[in-house]
């Protein structure tokens, strides 16, 4: 009777751990390992601090439409960063159902991604590790860079809701952490040390020389600057003496603009940018000019400033001297032919920095500032350039390298020796091997 007790004593315990480690197993557990070479599957480090450094929650909205096939990648590669952090989730639209976010956003690349992270969002188009983690980057910095807009002369006002303010734009860069707001240097005297950017975007007026002198002082002191100028609105004399740049005569007719079906002459198209500024170096869509004038450098003055070329037009374009009505010709002799550079960046060594000791200076110059206001931002890729071009000005570019993961010997080379051994084994070997292992079983059962 005892050993009865015992057992059934046994019998129930085991019956009790059996349920508990049944109810164990039916909850979900999820272990993944990577056994890709060179861990393809799986972010790099340098993502992996990235991602370590999320303190709240990231949406990452994919407008992609329903294709299996796009959405099954999109997911695998947003997977590589839920499966590192809880706070990123993802979710899917589908942009033919969703054409305000779609508008409101500038989306507009199937499958293109909107990330967003503590009231700030990034675009990636390009379905990477390395655009991705930028974009993360960029977002999770926090902070925000004051960008100044020069006001008191009939400047585009970055809050205006007129045609030719820049009410539009100014919500985007808010999006990505750069707060407008507009200065009167007669009124404040002197430029904020803690704004990241100077703009000047077209003054209708003359400055005074109080306010040339202190943007003067701005850029000795190796603030940024952002100079919007217009066809016939040259830089006063001791901005262009200081920069050693200046804004040609005329205005830039495009004739490559009839092909997209623009009627209106005085459009400037670029289509190709300069691989070595940094900031078209990825930069690959269309962008419009309204009005546009030739920026120049000048001859005969001697800076410190390195120049590159920002913006420049197609060979079928011009800078018309006459007044753009009626029939309008190049006047070879008298005219300039294109290309034409109608933007500049400035870059030179100035100030104190972390790191060295030293600090980049970054000016941009372009001869238009239509292409950012309201009536023009959704033109081709205004926004994204507009974007860009703020980002690098307010040193908001430090990127990070992500090195690509491909996978050795992917490919089989066999030599004409191998793959007759291959093909001898298959064919032949193997099945007359088979045949005589079945003779021999055969043979034995027969013997019994």
């Amino acid at each position: 009777m005892r050993g009865q007790r015992i057992a059934n004593l046994v019998f129930t315990v085991l019956f009790v751990v059996a349920v508990v480690l049944a109810g164990w197993l039916s909850s979900r557990h999820a272990a993944q390992f990577d056994w890709t070479a060179g861990a393809r599957n799986t972010l790099s480090d340098a993502s992996l601090g990235i991602v370590g450094q999320l303190d709240r929650s990231v949406t990452i909205t994919a407008y992609a439409r329903e294709d299996d096939l796009l959405r099954a990648q999109i997911q695998r590669m947003v997977e590589r960063y839920t499966r590192a952090s809880g706070w990123i989730e993802l979710r899917f639209v589908n942009p033919d159902t969703a054409p305000d976010a779609v508008r409101e956003h500038g989306i507009s690349v199937d499958g293109e991604l909107l990330i967003a992270y503590d009231g700030r969002s990034e675009k990636v188009a390009t379905l990477s590790e390395q655009a991705i983690s930028n974009a993360l980057l960029k977002l999770s910095r926090g902070g925000e860079r004051r960008v100044v807009f020069l006001s008191g002369h009939g400047e585009r006002d970055p809050a205006g809701e007129a045609n030719f303010d820049w009410r539009d734009f100014g919500a985007a860069m808010a999006r990505r952490g750069l707060v407008s707001e507009t200065l009167s240097l007669p009124v404040q005297a002197a430029v904020p040390k803690s704004a990241a950017v100077l703009v000047v975007a077209e003054p209708r007026s003359d400055l005074l020389a109080g306010e040339l002198d202190a943007i003067g002082a701005w850029l000795d002191g190796g603030g940024g600057l952002l100079w919007l100028a217009e066809p016939g609105r040259p830089l006063p004399e001791a901005i262009a003496a200081k920069l050693g740049v200046q804004i040609g005569p005329g205005t830039v007719v495009d004739a490559n603009t009839s092909a997209l079906g623009i009627r209106d002459p005085s459009f400037a198209l670029v289509a190709e940018y300069d691989a070595g500024n940094p900031v078209t170096r990825d930069f690959k869509t269309l962008t419009l000019y309204p009005k546009a004038a030739p920026v120049d450098r000048i001859e005969g003055v001697d800076t410190d400033w390195q120049v590159r070329p920002l913006l420049t037009t197609l060979p079928r374009s011009w800078a018309e001297t006459g007044p753009l009505k009626d029939t309008i010709a190049f006047d070879e002799g008298t005219e300039r032919a294109g290309p034409l550079p109608i933007g500049l960046t400035l870059i030179r060594t100035s100030g104190e920095g972390a790191d060295d000791g030293k600090r980049e200076q970054r000016v941009a110059v372009i001869g238009d500032a239509d292409f950012l206001a309201n009536s023009y931002l959704g033109n081709a890729g205004n926004l994204d350039f507009g974007l860009a071009l703020f980002n690098w000005l307010a040193h908001d570019d430090r990127l990070v390298a992500i090195p690509a993961k491909t996978a050795p010997d992917a490919g089989l080379e066999m030599t004409p020796t191998l793959t007759f051994v291959i093909g001898f084994g298959v064919l032949l070997a193997i099945p007359l091997l088979l045949l005589a292992g079945g003779g021999w079983v055969w043979w034995r059962r027969r013997r019994r």
